[in-house]
């Protein structure tokens, strides 16, 4: 599995741990849900703003959810 790959595996799962959908992932991020999309199949290398934006938007969710045992 490539790099690009990798991190996009690593998005959707942390995604769908949070129980975000594609489409309001890509709402929140300011981005289309096509370009959300190819990310996460690794068609697209993300930048490094596009992952710390999409870091910082999951680990909220994940926190306002408590998930994870964050509190």
């Amino acid at each position: 599995m490539t790099d690009g790959r990798r991190v996009g595996a690593s998005l959707r799962r942390l995604r769908e741990t949070a129980g975000m959908s594609s489409d309001e992932l890509a709402a929140r991020l300011g981005v289309g849900v096509d370009h959300l999309r190819a990310v996460e199949r690794g068609v697209v290398t993300p930048s490094a703003d596009f992952l710390a934006a999409a870091t910082a938007v999951l680990a909220a969710h994940l926190r306002d959810a408590g998930v994870g045992g964050a509190s």
